[in-house]
């Protein structure tokens, strides 16, 4: 077990990790249909699901009892670096320094 934690948490690290650890549940948890507000017996109230047996979600919210937002992360936070992320730009000799070294040469 130790170990499978172990590979887990270094496959995040190098980046290989492209799934979330556990499935996200879109509805499905147990639920009271005369509970009101919005608690989990109750899958959120009106606006995020309802109760039929089990949580149905409605559009835009997910998880067990339908109380987590659904949305994604617009930023790509595995972009691939380059030289020029750490502000490496290249070497460019001051033409003095070409002189000085070309004179060197002869």
């Amino acid at each position: 077990l130790f170990f499978t934690y172990l590979y887990l948490f270094l496959s995040v690290l190098a980046g290989s990790q492209k799934a979330p650890l556990k499935k996200v549940m879109h509805g499905g948890g147990s639920c009271e249909p005369s509970a009101i507000g919005e608690a989990a017996d109750s899958c959120g109230g009106e606006k995020r699901g309802t109760c039929k047996k089990r949580c149905e979600c409605n559009e835009g919210w997910t998880g067990p009892h339908c109380l987590v937002p659904d949305g994604s992360d617009p930023i790509d936070w595995e972009k691939s670096s380059t030289l020029s992320d750490l502000g490496f730009q290249g070497f460019v000799a001051p033409p003095f320094m070409i002189w000085a070294f070309g004179g060197m040469t002869l």
